[in-house]
Parts: C-alpha cells; structure tokens; sequence
C-alpha cells in the first residue's frame, strides 16, 4: 500500500480502495469521501499517515444515488445504510415501550440482534465506517445502543467468541445503557457540568439497567451484568460497586470500551457519567 500523509487530505477526497489507518482499520471504504472529521481525528490521534492501494478519484467518475441527508453512497454502502436506520427506528420502538411502561418482551429484541450480526460477520469494515459518519442521525439512545451493539461485536470478532457468545454480547451492547430510559431528560441533556445530585441520580441506571434486563426482559447474568458494571474501572476507580480487573465480567469490559468509543465519536453530554 502507498502511504499518504495525513497534512496532505481535504475533504471531499475520495479513492477508488479503501483508505486505512493501520492493518485492518479503516478510515473511510472505497469511494467514500474524507471528511472534516476524519481528518480532525487523525490529528487528534497523531496519526500521520494512512494507506490505499486505491487512487483519487472525481465525483463525476461514480454515479450515485443520495440518501436522504444528502450525503451520497455507492449502491452498496447505501444498503448497509437503509438497514441501519431501520435497525435504529425498531430500536427506537423497542425503547419507547419500555419508557411507557408496556410489556416488552425479548423476541424483537432478539431479531434485531440475530439480523445485525449476521451482517456485520460479512461487513463490518463497511457498517463501522456508518458509525464514524456519525451526523447521518441525530443523537438519541437508540442510535447509541445501535452503535455500542456493533462495536462490542467487532472487539468480540476480534477476541474470536463463538457465534452464539456474539449474539450474547450483541445484546449486551444493545441494552447494557437501557436504564438511561428511567433518568430525567433534563439530565440526559444538560450540556453544563452535572450537580452531585444529579450525577448520583444519573450513576443509578446501571443497577435500574440490570433490572430492566435481568428481571423484566429475563435475559442471562452475564447480559445484565454488563448493564451493572460498564462504568467500572480496571484499577477499581469506577461504579457501583469498584470492582477492578478481572472482577468485571467480560461482557462488562467489552461493552465499557465499546460505548467509550460511541461516546467520543457522538460527543453525547452525559458521556462521562
């Protein structure tokens, strides 16, 4: 692969190979443009070159449809689009009954997962890559839990967890901030500094979470616990209850590095709580 510092991309650049970082990890898939983010991250991260085996290209040179936010997508990637928005909006629907309080039970919950893993086995370069673009949707919790979801799997691919581990950690991701639907919206989205009262009224949606999951929806412990324990810390520095290493359960720590990178790439006001 050629290299290509990183001071000499703009935005609106595209190449007909996917451009990456390092190894595997891919900056943006074949045809995508680079965007001001992108290169703000890679500044950001010191990185100071990425690598193609592909060539700049012109717009004129690819024939596009637009998506609704205007952003334009090769046929491909259009379609990883359509069923991401689609996941988000069944997402969405799932968290609004649990928000008023309906009978939710695990079975769309479980189709949303066994569908979005089975696809990501075949694509995740392509389906990460949606995440990183991250103004396609506005911010909400079901495009979190959507993102979390799929970035706990990619790290559980990586660790090489069976197929149906996956699907386990798939949920996790998917539900382990789902006792954030029991906080305050006025917390959720304060943009200032939180009070000490608001910050342990928010450090309770990890045990309403564990709740919700372990009780209401009757998944397995090590689902729940990653509800419980994703704001612990390796060194025992986190809540509720400051387990450190390998006292955490693996799901937990999946799920905790996962929904920090959905954090940072997101900007959502209450990541650090």
């Amino acid at each position: 692969m050629k290299a290509i510092k990183v001071f000499m991309l703009r935005p609106g650049m595209r190449f007909d190979q996917p451009v990456y970082i390092e190894g595997e990890n891919i900056l943006v898939p074949a045809e995508i443009p680079i965007k001001d983010k992108d290169i703000e991250r890679l500044t950001r991260w010191q990185i100071e070159e990425v690598y193609t085996d592909g060539r700049e290209i012109a717009e004129s040179e690819l024939p596009r449809r637009a998506s609704r936010e205007g952003a334009w997508f090769p046929p491909r990637e259009e379609k990883f689009l359509r069923n991401y928005r689609a996941t988000v909006e069944k997402v969405e629907a799932i968290f609004q009954d649990i928000v008023d309080g309906t009978s939710v039970s695990h079975e769309p919950i479980d189709a949303v997962v066994n569908e979005n893993v089975e696809l990501l086995r075949q694509n995740r370069h392509e389906i990460v890559q949606l995440i990183l673009l991250g103004e396609l949707l506005e911010r909400k919790e079901a495009l979190s839990a959507v993102n979390c979801m799929l970035l706990s799997v990619v790290i559980g691919i990586s660790l090489k967890l069976t197929s149906h581990r996956q699907l386990q950690l798939a949920t996790a991701g998917l539900l382990h901030d789902v006792g954030m639907l029991k906080i305050d919206k006025s917390i959720l989205g304060k943009q200032g500094k939180l009070s000490e009262t608001e910050i342990n009224q928010m450090r309770t949606h990890s045990a309403l979470g564990y709740r919700i999951i372990s009780k209401d929806l009757k998944y397995p412990e090590d689902i729940a616990r990653a509800a419980l324990e994703h704001h612990e810390r390796w060194d025992g520095q986190g809540y509720p209850r400051r387990l450190k290493g390998e006292e955490i359960g693996l799901f937990s720590r999946i799920v905790t590095v996962a929904d920090a990178y959905e954090a940072m790439v997101s900007e959502r006001p209450y990541r650090n709580s």
